[in-house]
């Protein structure tokens, strides 16, 4: 991932509805595997991202979001 995952401190996943994947896997289980390694928070299904209006989230560089859960 070059690097990528290192320099975050949480990560948002939006919705893709449409992405189809082998064996029953889905987007949770797959980054579950490639994140294991790190220590963030990810919020996974935002109502974001690949959806029906194409709603799109866009954070720049050097902001700062706060996220109550």
């Amino acid at each position: 991932m070059l690097g990528y995952f290192n320099t975050i401190q949480g990560l948002i996943i939006g919705q893709t509805p449409f992405t189809k994947f082998k064996d029953g896997a889905d987007m949770k289980n797959i980054l579950d595997t490639v994140l294991k390694n790190y220590n963030f928070p990810v919020i996974y299904d935002s109502h974001f991202g690949h959806l029906r209006d194409n709603t799109m989230l866009n954070i720049e560089l050097g902001l700062d979001v706060d996220v109550k859960i």
